[in-house]
């Protein structure tokens, strides 16, 4: 946690996306990316080596194009608290889950490839 409470090494808090890319790679916190209170569109997100959790997304509402996440400490996808939609996700080697979709979540997915490889 840093001084706010925000649990990523890459944190956005009330922000509006439009047709952002983000690509992150070797993350040592609790979440690699960690969005809060946030709405709009990503069009791609790409996390490879994440410590925990690959993506928190909390509070938002979300529309992500393309996401892959390849190799997650712990869940790949972990959404509470808000509406998501995600076009196309791929998850590889989620030592948890794949996807984790929490309270109060609304969670639209089209097409998904997860493989959960148990430790």
């Amino acid at each position: 946690f840093n001084f706010f409470g925000l649990t990523g090494c890459l944190n956005f808090y009330n922000v509006f996306f439009s047709g952002v890319s983000l690509s992150l790679q070797n993350g040592v916190c609790e979440d690699s990316l960690n969005i809060v209170n946030s709405s709009g569109e990503l069009k791609s997100i790409e996390i490879k080596n994440a410590y925990a959790d690959a993506i928190d997304i909390d509070f938002s509402k979300i529309s992500i194009k393309h996401l892959l996440i390849n190799n997650a400490g712990n869940d790949c996808m972990d959404l509470s608290g808000g509406e998501y939609q995600v076009e196309v996700l791929t998850a590889i080697t989620c030592i948890d889950k794949g996807i984790s979709i929490g309270e109060l979540s609304n969670f639209y997915l089209n097409f998904s490839y997860t493989s959960i490889n148990r430790a």
